[in-house]
């Protein structure tokens, strides 16, 4: 470990989950969705990692939605993908952006982005216009390079 005392790290899953840093349980994931009162037949695509306990754990999700679905492409399709993580993300973000409820059980980077995207892609002119408007008269807004003949550029 580059940090002498990460190892010694203790832990406690108690007091982490009591402060909303653990991802939701697949367990818990079916309880928030039958309290929105989705559809069971709806299918789901799980745009995640490796879940605690595996599909011991995963089993309870299934039971409620049996339509939870690990992947949307074959095998064959995802082979090209399979040994780039940032390609693997990327899947999971467009989908998750085109799909009709998107349901983060964790709080990490994946959801702050689709959640913004999502909330923008509608009123992307306005958002668009509203940050040029703001940052308009602002030191080190864009301007044109001075040229100076006769003098060279690097290029």
């Amino acid at each position: 470990y580059a940090i002498p005392w990460w190892k010694e790290k203790e832990i406690d899953p108690k007091s982490q989950r009591e402060a909303g840093l653990c991802p939701l349980t697949p367990l818990e994931t079916a309880f928030t969705l039958r309290a929105f009162n989705i559809d069971p037949s709806i299918q789901i695509y799980r745009a995640a990692g490796n879940i605690y306990g595996g599909n011991r754990r995963l089993a309870s999700l299934k039971a409620f939605y049996p339509n939870l679905k690990e992947t949307l492409l074959s095998a064959s399709d995802l082979k090209p993908l399979m040994n780039h993580s940032n390609q693997m993300a990327t899947l999971d973000y467009l989908v998750s952006l085109d799909s009709d409820i998107f349901l983060p059980t964790y709080a990490g980077n994946m959801e702050k982005v689709v959640e913004g995207h999502r909330r923008w892609i509608q009123k992307w002119n306005e958002f668009s216009e509203l940050v040029k408007a703001v940052h308009a008269n602002r030191m080190g807004s864009p301007s044109q390079r001075l040229q100076f003949p006769g003098t060279p550029t690097h290029k």
